[in-house]
């Protein structure tokens, strides 16, 4: 808890054999976003952009494109409302899309659809924009390494990276100002925090995403102000 106060152009994509069955289950998506994975056209990439539905990964498709690198995008089915939630699939740089099952009841599913993508594309760089993304791939680093390599700090740096916690002490010691702070542990401490930091105050996670069973999303930042 702290205190605080290129014109578009619609290009065809593949469909993996292992996808059929996702694909069927998504008929309540636009038919003609549909037919962007039915075309059978094989091409080889060299980059397999992530988490296609974020600006971030827009900009860095068009990046690669503009340097002459073929590039297809990637985004989790759960994700996608309709075609034009996913900007970087319109990319004329966007040559191949494909649409994977949700990792967030079982990563399982996911890793396999991603090494068919990998296998059958060639791609030899994989980009994420994404906490949740990132921590599947750090996950199964070594597995997709085996494969092609992850636009990814060492495992170190991200174990800082993705903790809050770990990220402010790293900042005070290095003596940048930073929010002042209290851990909480459970719904018991709230009141005693917030008597130590005051209101208004924001609640965060000290991780957005982390495993148990599965990989499971934390609740988001909540602002607590004091009753007008």
């Amino acid at each position: 808890m702290t205190s605080e106060a290129a014109p578009h152009q619609r290009l065809s994509g593949v469909e993996l054999a292992s996808a059929d069955a996702l694909l069927q289950a998504m008929d309540a998506v636009e038919p003609e976003f549909q037919a962007i994975e039915r075309d059978h056209r094989h091409v080889m990439c060299d980059a397999l952009v992530l988490d296609a539905r974020l600006r971030q990964s827009l900009v860095t498709m068009r990046s690669l494109g503009h340097r002459g690198l073929h590039v297809a995008g990637l985004e989790v089915a759960n994700n996608i409302e309709t075609s034009a939630s996913v900007p970087a699939f319109w990319s004329r740089w966007c040559e191949q899309q494909f649409r994977a099952p949700s990792f967030e009841h079982g990563a399982q599913s996911f890793l396999t659809y991603l090494d068919n993508v990998i296998r059958h594309t060639g791609a030899s760089v994989l980009i994420t924009s994404s906490d949740g993304t990132l921590e599947v791939m750090r996950q199964a680093r070594h597995e997709i390494e085996g494969r092609a390599r992850l636009a990814l700090a060492k495992d170190p740096a991200l174990r800082i990276a993705t903790n809050k916690v770990r990220t402010l002490e790293i900042a005070s010691g290095l003596g940048i100002r930073i929010p002042q702070g209290v851990p909480v542990g459970s719904a018991s401490e709230v009141a005693a925090a917030l008597l130590e930091i005051g209101l208004p105050a924001v609640v965060k996670p000290v991780e957005s995403w982390v495993w148990g069973d599965q990989l499971t999303r934390q609740p988001g930042s909540l602002l607590l102000t004091p009753h007008p």
